[in-house]
């Protein structure tokens, strides 16, 4: 895995679970407390499936009859299907009837059969409300995703500077061990050339032996 797609991946999965978070504890905070309202975790869920991932985000109370809260966003083109996926989730559980899929769109909006539901088993849950907390979970989602994102750059940036700096070293090394070593064929260069430098230090240049 890239640098580059390792922060994708983890800037992605760190705005879906900020964003997400945000907006289900608002929720759930705001749910009238004779609904004895809770979350529900992988300990306590009542789905046989083992993954933390295969449950609701909220249970509660109404008329006797436990119902579960799911939040997710979704982009327009996937929105029934995100709204209908929650539903068989959870439906064989729990029973469809009794789950409501709250889908929300990224521009702060409610997906009108999530709104349908909430205003007759959680009227306290309005419109104006989901709206308000939507928009500043992706707000909060994306200035948390820029300051990760910043972290793994420098780090990375980090590490290749580590990096770089030992391949300069391991250089610097292979260098110095080269001009210690002589060449190829030309082990012998080195002592010729200062004999002939010392047998032509007492000649003219001509030829001839210099005077004394």
């Amino acid at each position: 895995m890239t640098v580059q797609h390792e922060i994708k991946c983890n800037r992605n999965a760190g705005i879906r679970t900020v964003r997400h978070d945000y907006v289900m504890k608002k929720v759930l905070a705001k749910i009238d407390h004779h609904r004895h309202p809770r979350p529900v975790d992988k300990a306590h869920g009542n789905l046989p499936s083992s993954d933390k991932l295969e449950k609701p985000d909220i249970e509660f109370q109404y008329k006797n009859a436990t119902f579960v809260l799911d939040v997710t966003f979704a982009v327009e083109a996937n929105i029934c299907n995100a709204f209908k996926g929650k539903i068989l989730k959870y439906g064989g559980t729990y029973g469809d009837n009794r789950v409501i899929p709250l889908v929300l769109r990224y521009n702060g909006t409610v997906y009108e059969k999530s709104m349908n539901m909430l205003t007759t088993f959680l009227p306290e849950i309005t419109d104006s409300f989901l709206s308000k907390h939507c928009c500043l979970a992706v707000a909060r989602a994306n200035e948390e995703a820029k300051l990760h994102y910043t972290s793994l750059i420098t780090n990375a940036l980090h590490d290749e500077t580590i990096a770089i700096k030992h391949g300069q070293k391991r250089d610097r090394h292979a260098t110095g061990r080269r001009a210690l070593r002589a060449p190829p064929g030309l082990e012998g260069v080195g002592a010729r050339q200062e004999g002939e430098a010392q047998g032509n230090s007492g000649s003219d240049g001509l030829g001839t032996t210099a005077d004394n």
